[in-house]
């Protein structure tokens, strides 16, 4: 027995031994694979062999993994250079990128065709396009009355018909045509539109447009219709023609036709969102006008093409319609809306409002190829509608020629099949040997190109998924009500998921089984919230989330975060479903945060939110090429981007940070995290995350994931500990279901089975279908299972509210901060082999903070290891209570650490809690040498640190680069105790890094600027050298202020100055600026009458002594 107890002893302690030796491998050594990425942008054609190999080298060097690779032409704000996409030149281009990549041992994951939205090229016709449902609507009012429809919707000559249905209007539907009571349309514009051009706005016409441009005296763009009586409308219908601005769209109204007031207003989500429906209770007038105006977002405005509204059709009229029927019937951007998944279906509260089904009839045979209908209403009052297919006009953004050219239909595999053929197929040919080593994957972006609702065979596709013909339901894509509102609605839900599962699986999953046929992986980027991301996310091989921060400040930045986070959140939670890495395009500039003030401080924050939503790889947004090997800063993304490239002033020290991010990516993925709820995201066509569960639902100090319906009916169970889990092994105590109607049986009968094995819920009941797929029998099965389930044999398993299940199951909070008002962001990973408890916690503010952290973990040794330096620490000084432990730490600005449980200790040096104490300043002179940078002046000696930008000598204010400060100390205390010393260098900008005798200690890139010493401190003299690096604006200031301009600019709308055209001596890798200027940069972010920053090492410099614990 003895002998039994020391074998399983001796196993045991080798299994801890072997799992805690292996984490402290990945913290210290971490692999290849942990390495951070970047975004690595090629700038409309401007591109060079020798440029290529300077960014990939310094990349390398820099502790960089790999890169995503684009060709960007963003609107043309960068001047177009020579290298033309596809071109022979940049397939040369290309095939020495894979080359170089794979000597250097970087991965290169190319985009799959032009820009960054989302799949397309000028291979991609019409008929491969995305579409949309299109129609022409005819009322008719006699018996026998002759049916001529207007031309088809066929814009780039792409139209199919659908089908063309006729029906009795139903009795609330009838009333006069609005276009028979316009008695004046007027356009603005500098100069009067005849009327007959005018009328195109409301001649039934889809293919003539108007284009109304400013008007002088108002400021205003519109289009007025002035009636020839009073009229009563509830309904506006505007049809755009496609690629027009983002913005809003008002509907005003006039007493008098000279004061006009609102009644209502429509967003365009995206630029090819061409439909606004306005939908508000009726109005009378005789004056109405809707007017069109950009976005109010500048930045988004001045970032879009500049394209004029051109308006193809008006439709008023006071038929009462589904409410938003525009957005349920995916003509326009998002899908998702709260009214249409989770409401309870609309309340019929017209007479005569529905048409019963079987009164449809399917007259297409009858009509000609002209538009003509062989086929006559047999009574008064009847409704024909031609329903057919149209492009989109969407293109893949923003591309340049040769790349640019029709989005790919997300719901054929036939399109799909042309576009790998034309642009990825030719790719892995240039890569050759090195597919699947240098060139590793293909990648799709964030979905910007608005919506698709049709294509080829979709009612086939609908038929197959649905059980039923979509045909005779079409007209509740126009807002009529088939049946009644119950119906139509059902078919909406069901028109919609059905998209939303072609899009994921042909699109989504497409690419990735076409990328694998050729030797490559699939990585997708989170989407808009029109279709189950969670399922689309799913296909890829890879997951991407995306954040951007729009502050240097994080409280300004606090709202980009929180998005930020529930974004990866999101993306996280499908990577935890369907087993995929989950990585993020990270720390998207806005303008405002751009402008060469970036540093790995300002984006520590948003790096940590992704670190503990679960992205296990950063990549970086954005190192653009750099095609020019000796101009400084250089190319740039116009006013986007972090400039997380070689040529800022600081690049030579960012493997501290790189150093750091592997680290911590490197340890977040191991064991598995912990969660204590699962949310369901309803069972929605669409999902989007929860916003309202996350900041109101969930009791703080817990963490979870969401799920949606399809990974519910998949790929969830319960396991032996009776928590919900996958196959990838995360576990969840608590199922919480989004505040949901319906439901179908299929889910219902999923969630019965959970509770049969054990599961626990949080949530109501729903009480139907949303589904019209045999809704009668559905809704009593939802109704049988719901008594089964909420009044059953589980009702003891269900719960109402979450705090209520946590306090019946003892779920106790996992992590509690307090004493700070700093926000505190973490994650916690359980490692099973060796039962190690694994705390990520960071402090996001730009402010120390002393907390305490409570955490619910008991019987464990507590170590503190640091990502940034590398060091852990074991916590003597802490406090288990009530299987809880408590420990007291000091997080300094932007500072993180991996709190560590183990059954034994890792290291025995220890966390020192007593404070420093002031041993004396540093007060000798300083020689400084300016050893990098665009102009380097000559050496000065201070006899007393001061901030360069206020030195007497131009070339030392304006100077941009590392700094070398040199001086010499006497030492007379000792070094040989248990003691230690630390040189705190005071306020310095931005990096510093410290010789004492020789001995480099290191290098820090925000305050506080304090280095241990060690042993390297002598008693008597030291040499002491720190390099101090700065930022770019001071020297681009100076040029301003000190030379004459080499280029032309033109003032942008939204920030700084962007080039008119490149200038002539602007040529090769190696251009010869003209003149004294020391910079050249792509876009103009700073003038002379800018004040500079900070700069240089300030100080005090001071020694600190920390005497050991317990003397």
């Amino acid at each position: 027995m003895q002998i039994k107890q020391l074998i399983a002893f001796s196993f045991y302690l080798f299994t801890f031994c072997a799992s805690a030796t292996s984490l402290v491998q990945h913290f210290e050594h971490p692999a290849e694979q942990h390495k951070p990425w970047a975004f690595w942008y090629w700038i409309n054609g401007n591109v060079t062999a020798e440029g290529i190999r300077a960014d990939l080298t310094s990349m390398a060097d820099a502790g960089l993994g790999g890169v995503v690779l684009m060709h960007i032409n963003e609107h043309n704000v960068i001047p177009q250079g020579p290298v033309r996409f596809l071109s022979a030149e940049y397939r040369s281009l290309l095939k020495l990128t894979f080359k170089t990549a794979a000597e250097l041992g970087l991965k290169v994951n190319l985009y799959n065709s032009e820009g960054w939205s989302v799949a397309g090229g000028p291979w991609v016709t019409p008929e491969l396009g995305m579409k949309e449902l299109s129609w022409s609507e005819i009322h008719t009012t006699v018996a026998g009355q002759a049916i001529q429809f207007p031309p088809p919707h066929s814009p780039l000559g792409f139209y199919k018909d659908i089908t063309t249905l006729a029906f009795p209007t139903p009795q609330a539907f009838i009333e006069p045509e609005f276009s028979s009571l316009v008695s004046k349309i007027t356009v603005s514009g500098q100069k009067p539109i005849k009327p007959e051009r005018a009328s195109r706005a409301i001649d039934g016409d889809w293919n003539s447009q108007v284009s109304p441009t400013v008007d002088p005296d108002s400021g205003e763009t519109y289009i007025k219709l002035d009636f020839k009586q009073e009229y009563t409308f509830s309904n506006a219908f505007v049809k755009f023609a496609a690629y027009g601005m983002m913005g809003r769209n008002y509907l005003m109204v006039s007493d008098d036709g000279e004061n006009y007031r609102q009644v209502a207003f429509s967003n365009r989500g995206q630029i090819y969102d061409d439909i606004s429906c306005f939908q508000f209770e009726p109005v009378t007038t005789r004056h109405a006008k809707i007017v069109f105006k950009p976005t109010d977002n500048k930045l988004l405005y001045t970032a879009m093409p500049k394209v004029k509204v051109s308006v193809r059709e008006i439709i008023l009229d006071n038929r009462p319609r589904l409410d938003n029927w525009c957005q349920k019937a995916a003509h326009s951007f998002p899908f998702f809306t709260p009214a249409a998944e989770r409401n309870t279906f609309e309340n019929t509260t017209h007479t005569g409002t529905s048409i019963a089904l079987d009164s449809i009839i399917d007259v297409s045979q009858y009509l000609t190829e002209d538009g003509k209908l062989n086929w006559v209403p047999p009574s008064d009052n009847w409704t024909v509608v031609r329903f057919g297919m149209s492009s989109t006009e969407a293109i893949n953004r923003p591309g340049s020629e040769g790349g640019e050219g029709l989005e790919v239909d997300k719901l054929s595999e036939l399109a799909l099949d042309v576009h790998f053929a034309n642009y990825l197929a030719r790719a892995v040919d240039l890569a050759g040997e090195h597919t699947g080593t240098s060139l590793v994957s293909t990648h799709a972006d964030s979905w910007e190109v608005g919506r698709q609702n049709w294509t080829q065979g979709f009612t086939q596709d609908f038929a197959e998924k649905r059980g039923y013909s979509p045909i005779r339901y079409l007209p509740a894509t126009l807002g009529y009500r088939v049946d009644n509102s119950e119906t139509s609605e059902r078919f909406l839900w069901d028109l919609r998921k059905t998209l939303a599962d072609l899009i994921a699986e042909r699109f989504y999953g497409g690419m990735q089984k076409r990328a694998n046929a050729m030797g490559i992986q699939f990585s997708a980027q989170s989407m808009k919230p029109f279709i189950d991301n969670l399922y689309a996310l799913g296909q890829a091989d890879i997951i991407y989330a995306n954040s951007s921060f729009r502050s240097l400040n994080p409280q300004d930045n606090k709202s980009n975060q929180e998005f930020a986070y529930l974004t990866a959140k999101m993306s996280a939670s499908a990577g935890s479903i369907y087993g995929k890495p989950v990585r993020s395009e990270s720390f998207t500039s806005l303008p405002q945060a751009n402008r060469w003030l970036s540093h790995p401080l300002t984006y520590k924050s948003q790096a940590d939110t992704d670190f503990a939503a679960g992205v296990t790889l950063v990549t970086h947004h954005l190192f653009t090429h750099q095609p020019w090997t000796n101009l400084q800063p250089g190319m740039t993304l116009g006013y986007w981007g972090l400039h997380f490239e070689r040529t800022q002033t600081w690049w030579h020290e960012i493997n501290a940070w790189n150093d750091y991010v592997t680290r911590a990516q490197a340890v977040l993925s191991q064991g598995q995290p912990v969660f204590d709820v699962l949310h369901l995201l309803g069972d929605d066509s669409a999902t989007k995350f929860d916003q309202t569960f996350v900041n109101e639902t969930l009791p703080e100090g817990h963490d979870f994931e969401f799920i949606s319906a399809h990974g519910l009916l998949n790929k969830l169970s319960v396991n032996t500990n009776n928590n919900l889990a996958y196959d990838t092994g995360r576990e969840y105590r608590v199922l919480s279901l989004a505040d949901d109607v319906s439901m179908r049986p299929a889910v219902l009968r999923i969630i019965q089975m959970l509770l049969s094995q054990g599961a626990f819920i949080v949530g109501k009941a729903p009480e139907f279908s949303p589904s019209l797929t045999n809704a009668a029998r559905a809704d009593l099965k939802v109704k049988q299972l719901v008594k089964e389930i909420w009044h059953g044999q589980y009702a003891d398993q269900i719960f109402n509210t979450l705090p209520e299940a946590f306090a019946a199951l003892g779920i106790q909070p996992d992590v509690t901060v307090s004493g700070t008002e700093n926000r505190f962001i973490w994650r916690h990973h359980y490692l099973n082999n060796g039962d190690l408890d694994v705390y990520f916690v960071s402090n996001l503010e730009h402010q120390k903070a002393d907390v305490t952290l409570d955490l619910r973990v008991s019987g464990k040794i507590p170590e503190l290891w640091d990502p940034m330096t590398g060091q852990r620490l074991r916590i003597t000084d802490y406090a288990e209570h009530s299987g809880r432990t408590q420990i007291n730490l000091t997080f300094e600005q932007a500072q993180s650490f991996f709190l560590v449980f183990a059954n034994q200790p890792t290291t025995q040096q220890t966390l020192s809690t007593e404070k420093l104490a002031l041993v004396q300043s540093v007060t000798s002179p300083w020689r400084v040498e300016f050893i990098k940078g665009a102009q380097q002046p000559e050496p000065i000696t201070l006899n007393n640190l001061i901030d360069l930008k206020d030195h007497s000598t131009d070339d030392v204010k304006f100077f941009s680069g590392t700094a070398r400060y040199q001086t010499e100390f006497s030492f007379t205390g000792k070094t040989d105790g248990k003691d230690t010393y630390w040189l705190d260098l005071g306020e310095a900008h931005q990096f510093a890094r410290v010789t004492l005798n020789g001995h480099d200690l290191g290098v820090k890139m925000w305050a506080p600027y304090l280095f241990e010493v060690g042993s390297h401190l002598s008693t008597g003299i030291n040499r002491l050298e720190v390099e101090v690096t700065n930022l770019w604006p001071n020297r681009l200031i100076g040029d301003e202020r000190e030379y004459p301009d080499t280029a032309s600019w033109k003032k942008n709308g939204f920030q700084g100055f962007q080039l008119t055209d490149f200038p002539g001596w602007l040529k090769g890798a190696t251009p010869q600026q003209p003149g004294q200027r020391n910079t050249f940069a792509t876009w103009k972010h700073w003038s002379k009458d800018d004040a500079l920053l900070p700069s240089g090492l300030i100080g005090p410099v001071q020694l600190f002594k920390r005497k050991a614990d317990n003397q």
